[in-house]
């Protein structure tokens, strides 16, 4: 099969539909048109070339969500150079860093960012405008490849040193085959939420547009936007973080918007709880799509909508179409029998080609069979569903029994006074690591520690359960949504010496 072409699919629909919108900003109203969004990116595309960017050079992009950032995605493309967004949250040194060791040839900066860096860089605003309005808006044709890398977003670094993902048209055409199923097209109207920087904010809007849907972008993700983004525009499909799903039902309750244009709620990056299904159901009326996906594998499996059912709700689902899992002990790297848990490895056509010069770091990733390693943990059932334990950094060893953080947190969840709960190991002189949780408990409860030791007592085995609880006011959470292990290690609580000798019950 020949690979996407973001350049032809712009081309074409600029032709067919040029006055049809396909991108909008939400809160300024800006619209860019499918013929506009083509001379935009003919001007971008020749700018770049000015500027001597070329094939397989690195233009960095380091902002909000916003029009210039397609402007860019679609120029990149079209003279087969990759675009790299980059984490908001990252300090001054960490992005030089980055920007260093990638060797970007050209970056292009939010206003809000351009003087934390020592560099020269185009601000988005008057000087972007300016610097492409300068060229003319000649198309310089199809010249990309199917090997070409047309993105490449970081790793969030949670487990080390951000790595970038060499994602290419190859992997994007494989992409997009694999997700027909959620029936995007013409009529199709995409809210983007998520961060530019994150796969869900950088790959999976793709599928809209090049279905020849429109896409609708908040800058920053707010609630409240979001429902009234919904109300006015009509969204379709947006993709949210399980913590985004539950604030969007809060919100709602609070104030009710019209969400009945929406086909489903596609989530990743955490499961969804039971109460969270329900009260999604209750509120708003939409149905949930799962997908267990990650910025090297793209998508790999899902749950769909009929399948969020209590039973289920403890898997992420089959494999996408083209996907081949497989359970491996992490490591002697043997194949594991079925409920048995291990490293989940991917074989897949949307797979990364490697990290970007870090040959030593992609052998470690890719295996010599051309699988691919994904650090996290995990087994699969009898019916081939796969379920996530945790990751391979963040087993809890105790007595010398593993324990994985997410089981752990999906029991305790259950509570109906707990709103949130993250779990991690803390050191114990006799058994090595106890299980520590760190709970936020829902408004006006008033949960005890004692109270939610008792609770799991009949839930968890003896092994297996808390011994000590701390209350939060919040779970550290990176941007998309999934707990940061390493913050939550410096949460008061999992000191040595603030966690009592435990009497494990058997």
């Amino acid at each position: 099969m020949s690979p996407v072409s973001l350049s032809r699919i712009l081309r074409d629909n600029a032709r067919s539909r040029p006055d049809t919108p396909v991108v909008t900003e939400s809160e300024s109203r800006r619209v860019s048109t499918w013929a506009e969004l083509d001379i935009h990116a003919n001007q971008v595309a020749a700018a770049l070339r000015s500027e001597g960017v070329g094939r397989g050079d690195r233009v960095v992009f380091w902002g909000y969500n916003c029009l210039e950032f397609f402007e860019l995605y679609f120029a990149t493309a079209r003279i087969g150079a990759t675009l790299v967004p980059l984490n908001w949250n990252l300090n001054d040194d960490e992005i030089e860093s980055l920007i260093e060791a990638m060797g970007a040839a050209f970056c292009v900066i939010d206003p809000r960012f351009a003087p934390r860096l020592r560099r020269p860089v185009l601000v988005v605003g008057e000087a972007f405008d300016a610097w492409r309005d300068a060229q003319q808006a000649e198309d310089p044709g199809d010249t990309a490849t199917a090997s070409d890398v047309f993105v490449q977003p970081y790793t969030s670094g949670t487990t080390g040193t951000p790595k970038g993902v060499m994602l290419t048209n190859d992997n994007l055409g494989a992409f997009v085959r694999a997700n027909e199923m959620l029936g995007y097209d013409e009529e199709s109207v995409q809210l983007l939420s998520l961060p530019n920087y994150h796969i869900g904010g950088c790959v999976f809007p793709l599928l809209s547009l090049i279905a020849g849907g429109q896409l609708v972008i908040v800058n920053r993700f707010s609630a409240s936007t979001v429902l009234d983004t919904i109300d006015h525009f009509g969204i379709t499909h947006l993709n949210l973080v399980p913590t985004m799903i539950n604030m969007v039902i809060d919100a709602q309750e609070e104030r009710a918007r019209d969400v009945s244009s929406v086909r489903f709620i596609i989530y990743g990056a955490a499961p969804v709880t039971e109460k969270t299904v329900a009260r999604c159901q209750r509120v708003l009326g939409v149905s949930l799509l799962q997908q267990y996906a990650s910025t090297e594998c793209l998508s790999i499996t899902y749950l769909g909508p009929d399948d969020h059912v209590p039973e289920a709700l403890q898997s992420v689902g089959r494999p996408y179409p083209g996907v081949t899992l497989e359970i491996r002990d992490p490591v002697t790297d043997a194949p594991v029998p079925p409920l048995e848990r291990g490293e989940i490895v991917v074989r897949s056509p949307q797979s990364t080609v490697g990290y970007w010069r870090l040959p030593e770091q992609t052998r470690r990733l890719i295996g010599h069979d051309g699988a691919v390693r994904t650090g996290d943990i995990g087994y699969l059932d009898e019916q081939g569903n796969l379920h996530l334990t945790g990751r391979v950094g963040d087993m809890i060893v105790t007595g010398g029994e593993n324990i994985y953080p997410t089981e752990i947190e999906t029991v305790l969840d259950a509570h109906p006074h707990v709103a949130e709960v993250a779990v991690a190991g803390a050191p114990d002189e006799r058994w090595g690591e106890i299980v520590v949780a760190f709970v936020v408990p829902t408004v006006d409860s008033q949960l005890s520690e004692s109270e939610l030791l008792d609770w799991s007592r009949t839930r968890l085995a003896g092994y297996r359960r808390p011994r000590r609880v701390v209350f939060v006011d919040s779970i550290p959470r990176n941007p998309t949504g999934k707990i940061t292990r390493a913050a939550l290690r410096t949460l008061p609580g999992l000191d040595e010496a603030s966690v009592p000798n435990p009497t494990v019950v058997s």
